[in-house]
């Protein structure tokens, strides 16, 4: 609630919407929204290159894309040379595998 909210009304119903979609559990909480605590250039990558699998890149590359421009995957489609389908399946599989590994208490 003390979030400044920098954006639009669009803006915002994308990160509302971005955090349901990769949200782990059923309620929402600050976790969720922690894609907006730090601009893209200052958040350091979770990995290391070399030694991240392609699959860690790619998500990487369309999750920061997605925060680029506030969540529209058209958009993020446009700039990642993908089909919007394909960086919804993508979204729908880190949503399911992110619950799995809440559930495993990972």
């Amino acid at each position: 609630m003390s979030y400044q909210w920098p954006g639009n009304i669009r803006e915002l119903k994308n990160a509302v919407e971005r955090a349901v979609m990769l949200a782990a559990g059923d309620v929402l909480d600050v976790a969720d929204f922690s894609f907006l605590a730090i601009e893209d250039e200052e958040r350091p990558l979770q990995f290391k290159i070399p030694g991240a699998t392609i699959q860690e890149i790619e998500k990487e590359a369309i999750l920061r894309t997605l925060d680029h421009v506030g969540g529209s995957t058209t958009a993020a489609a446009k700039m990642l040379n993908m089909s919007v389908r394909k960086i919804q399946y993508k979204l729908k599989e880190y949503r399911t595998l992110d619950a799995r590994t809440a559930r495993a208490g990972l």
